[in-house]
């Protein structure tokens, strides 16, 4: 029995040692953070990886390698702990077609791990590009993802490419005349 219930422990341990990071997540202007986000050519969005635990441990951010974004400002919440760690984007052969980014969460008896949004990157849609880029969050095994997000990179309403064009043809006709 002895032999039973130390298993169990030690299974559930190890269970909770992969669990740093649980979420991706973009905040819109509703408060919600939805699965699938739309955005326009030259948006940028903030997107955050969430833990609701305390755990240490590694996790791999990747997102689809269609060059249809840039990734830019990664920060390191305090929620990481003061030896958390952000390396990349990089490629790996586990997951072909996907950039990759480690994070790492730990801490020294100095500090701890706060549950609550642990790193943060900033996405920015590139000019003339149309299509969908995944996201997905992977444990430190690069096995099944935790959480994915879809964001879908659209056309600017109607409205707002006459507009931009009416301005480009402000613009020449001042230098023309």
């Amino acid at each position: 029995m002895k032999r039973v219930l130390s298993l169990i422990l030690v299974l559930s341990l190890a269970s909770t040692a992969n669990a740093l990071l649980t979420d991706i997540q973009i905040v819109d202007e509703y408060g919600s953070s939805p699965d699938v986000f739309d955005i326009w050519w030259g948006d940028t969005i903030g997107i955050g990886m969430y833990s609701g635990n305390s755990d240490f441990g590694l996790a791999y951010l990747a997102f689809e390698d269609n060059g249809m974004y840039t990734l830019s400002n990664p920060q390191m919440t305090s929620n990481a702990g003061d030896q958390g760690g952000y390396i990349g984007p990089f490629t790996h052969s586990y997951i072909p077609g996907y950039q990759l980014i480690e994070l790492t969460v730990s801490a020294t008896a100095s500090s701890t791990v706060i549950p609550g949004t642990m790193f943060m990157v900033d996405l920015t849609a590139v000019w003339w590009e149309i299509g969908t880029v995944d996201v997905r969050l992977y444990n430190e095994n690069l096995t099944s993802p935790q959480d994915t997000l879809t964001i879908t990179i659209a056309v600017p309403e109607p409205m707002t490419i006459t507009l931009l064009a009416l301005g480009g043809l402000a613009i020449l006709r001042k230098r023309g005349g």
